[in-house]
């Protein structure tokens, strides 16, 4: 249901009181709803979760009686790593699937995010839905591969829409765990759709560039002030001329254009339509991956790159280097 070690953490922190008691209520109520095991008790504390999920990215700062010591305000402990977030997220989401699995095990965590389109309909929520769901029966209808395949015009259309349109009807119009369980499926689904991409179909970076800068109106100049490159080198790469952009140049002009990075490492391509040899630690961490159906956060990738690079080093096996990977595995298992 959840990481006892790391919700072990968490505990001490509360009762050490650096977090605000919305986070030792959420614990307390999704710890009560494991026993009792019943959806709309479950669904009753969620603004209680989400209570205790904005507290952590606030900076309370304790009067001078509250820190204990004159003249010293201490700030509430901050979750910049995420991990407490994604703690106490996965506890309600995993609780939820639990919950639906004892009425039927054909709930997944797709079809539950299918329940709740239905309280959204006619929004460009439920029409992405659909357009997602046409895909994956078409996909699943046959065996061909060539069949299967989705063009990249197709992907644009459904990443563009996503990311233009969709995440902000999310943000604005539903409860934060609603659009955080929604992005994430959302997330998941689009990138196993960029997977079946035909590789005849894919293209190079700077003519990609080219179109969806066409396509939402922007000039090169505007594109400069958005990536701090200047026109001329943008003109350069839409033109063919800089064949060979690095992954960050490339992330970097993704993210301008408001896309996810990870979308488009398919577009690392020369002039010749081979795919451009990607230094592999760079690739974990601009990819979107999942790791036991949880997309893996900024920190787990960073700790996978660099276990990776020790594993790769000739005295890996002697001390101090194996010391050193025993660690960061440690760290990497206990990284939500």
């Amino acid at each position: 249901m959840y990481n006892k070690r790391n919700m072990g953490y968490l505990e001490k922190e509360v009762e050490r009181g650096d977090h605000s008691d919305s986070v030792r209520e959420a614990i307390v109520e999704l710890k009560r709803v494991a026993k009792t095991k019943d959806l709309k008790d479950l669904h009753s504390i969620q603004p209680v979760v989400e209570s205790a999920l904005k507290s952590f990215n606030k900076e309370k700062k304790k009067t001078d009686e509250d820190a204990g010591v004159e003249g010293n305000k201490k700030p509430e402990l901050r979750d910049e790593a995420g991990w407490r977030s994604e703690l106490l997220l996965s506890f309600f989401l995993n609780l939820e699937l639990a919950i639906y699995k004892e009425k039927s095990d054909n709930y997944t965590k797709w079809v539950i995010l299918l329940e709740k389109v239905k309280e959204h309909p006619n929004t460009p929520f439920s029409k992405l839905v659909d357009e997602l769901e046409l895909y994956i029966s078409k996909q699943n209808e046959t065996s061909d591969r060539k069949t299967q395949n989705l063009s990249l015009k197709e992907f644009n259309k459904l990443n563009r829409e996503y990311n233009t349109t969709v995440k902000d009807y999310l943000r604005n119009n539903m409860d934060l765990i609603d659009q955080l369980r929604a992005e994430s499926r959302l997330e998941q689904r689009i990138s196993h759709l960029r997977k079946k991409v035909s590789e005849e179909d894919k293209i190079p970076f700077g003519e990609w560039l080219k179109q969806e800068r066409a396509n939402l109106g922007l000039s090169l100049a505007d594109l400069a002030d958005k990536t701090g490159y200047s026109a001329s080198y943008i003109s350069r790469i839409e033109r063919g001329v800089r064949t060979n952009p690095t992954p960050n140049t490339i992330s970097k002009i993704v993210k301008s254009l408001g896309f996810e990075s990870d979308s488009y490492l398919s577009l690392l391509t020369n002039e010749d339509e081979d795919l451009k040899e990607v230094d592999l630690y760079t690739l974990i961490k601009l990819s979107q991956f999942t790791i036991n159906e949880k997309i893996a956060s900024n920190k787990k990738k960073h700790l996978l790159s660099e276990i990776i690079e020790l594993i790769n080093e000739d005295d890996v096996l002697r001390a101090p280097k194996i010391n050193e990977l025993q660690n960061k595995i440690r760290e990497f298992q206990e990284t939500e």
